[in-house]
């Protein structure tokens, strides 16, 4: 499930139609919707939010408009439609369980791995040594997650890139634009972040990327 941006409506009816599945993952960008702009309505995705993360069923990933909420006091994380008035109501329901949330998860799908992450990883992230494993991944996001909770300052993994921007030349696993995205060799992705009205896929020999 892509970026929700507070249509909190279309997504119980997403629920509802696929509630016969258990497993979701949620791509991240709950927040910041331009058709909603209140802090009661941005309460109220929060409590959503929290019940969705809660389930132990589900993965939920984080967004770049999710992350600015979650460390507010980060210099540059912040994004079009952040309100610092809606942080309060955020706070509340989600402050506890802002741990939960991932920047990427592997997931199986009909035999096959998958890197599922809101925005995908560009091959600049490729190691020359290490590659483009499991392991090089979680070094990254963990990298990223205690330098942005405990210092304030962003790696490359959360960077924007210059088509949003910011001064990387492209943007990390919340902010690749999908027309800068580019298949990393054996590599099967799955993203949201950049809105569309169809499904887009970038295929090759060894890689399916949507």
């Amino acid at each position: 499930i892509p970026d929700l941006h507070e249509e909190l409506e279309q997504f119980d009816h997403i629920l509802r139609k696929y509630c016969h599945i258990e497993r979701k993952i949620q791509l991240g960008d709950w927040f910041d919707s331009f058709n909603y702009n209140s802090a009661e309505h941005a309460e109220e995705t929060a409590r959503m939010m929290a019940e969705f993360v809660s389930n132990p069923n589900h993965i939920q990933l984080y967004g770049n408009h999710d992350a600015q909420y979650a460390y507010p006091n980060c210099s540059g994380i912040h994004c079009s439609g952040y309100g610092p008035w809606k942080q309060k109501g955020i706070d509340k329901w989600m402050k506890p369980l802002w741990d939960k949330v991932q920047l990427v998860h592997w997931e199986t799908i009909n035999n096959r791995e998958w890197v599922i992450s809101h925005a995908g990883f560009h091959p600049f992230m490729y190691h020359p040594i290490k590659g483009f494993t499991r392991e090089r991944l979680a070094e990254l996001c963990a990298e990223a997650m205690t330098s942005v909770k405990y210092a304030q300052v962003i790696t490359p993994t959360l960077s924007v890139g210059r088509r949003r921007g910011g001064w990387h030349r492209y943007g990390g696993c919340t902010w690749l634009d999908f027309c800068d995205f580019e298949a990393i060799p054996g590599i099967n992705q799955i993203v949201g972040h950049t809105k569309g009205h169809i499904i887009r896929e970038l295929r090759t020999n060894d890689s399916e990327n949507y």
